[in-house]
């Protein structure tokens, strides 16, 4: 078996799907995954893999402001949706590809490898970092569409959670959602956690980084409402 795994999302591109991507490819070799995402013009960072990995490719999708506002640029993506499924499909044919993954968060990428799977009857399976039609189904009008034609078109729909497992079964039915908890190549050394460090503080500072959106408002309300019981 020959995987095309495709996410928009890959390094040097900054975000967790980046991460999650880039260590979940650490698993494979070149002989049996090659990674497919999306660059930005001109884009100059070196990043450095292991030798006996995957191969990355890059196809350009992307324009932004020296790295800010893409999504103003969102017109742009779409028109390149297209020439990303011949791509896809090229790449499965040059390569003898015998499975295709897409990841989301990047419906497009993610899409577009669901397409172009069927295309050329190999089997696909998507991967869901993220809910999406929970968080885009009103800004995106073809989200509940187009997550509809990826859930048919999988074989499995790869969750980031036994929750998100359980929430996808109970709302849509399903019985191919499958948990790839977020990769991670190291084990932590539960030796040497030793608890909040002892710095004499009676009050500590949090901070949440991200963004706060349809799908994470409620968990950020119960987290908000679990620190308040704590001066």
């Amino acid at each position: 078996m020959k995987i095309l795994l495709v996410s928009s999302s890959i390094l040097p591109q900054s975000g967790g799907s980046s991460i999650i991507v880039e260590n979940l490819a650490r698993n494979f070799t070149k002989k049996n995954m090659l990674v497919l995402g999306s660059a930005e013009f001109n884009q100059t960072n070196k990043v450095v893999r292991d030798s006996d990995g995957p191969e990355f490719r890059y196809f350009f999708s992307e324009l932004s402001l020296f790295g800010r506002g893409a999504r103003f640029f969102d017109w742009f993506r779409k028109w390149k949706f297209q020439p990303l499924v011949n791509e896809i499909k090229r790449t499965i044919q040059q390569e003898k590809i015998t499975y295709v993954i897409g990841v989301y968060p990047n419906q497009f990428y993610c899409l577009a490898a669901s397409r172009a799977a069927k295309n050329l009857n190999i089997p696909f399976s998507s991967y869901f970092h993220n809910t999406y039609i929970e968080n885009t189904a009103i800004t995106d009008p073809k989200a509940v569409d187009y997550q509809n034609e990826i859930f048919e078109n999988s074989q499995y729909v790869f969750v980031m959670s036994k929750g998100m497992q359980v929430y996808y079964k109970q709302k849509y039915g399903l019985n191919k959602f499958v948990p790839l908890v977020h990769t991670f190549n190291e084990y932590p050394d539960v030796a040497k956690n030793t608890g909040i460090p002892k710095s004499g503080k009676e009050t500590y500072n949090l901070v949440a980084i991200g963004n706060f959106n349809e799908s994470n408002l409620e968990a950020t309300k119960r987290f908000i409402e679990a620190i308040s019981q704590n001066p």
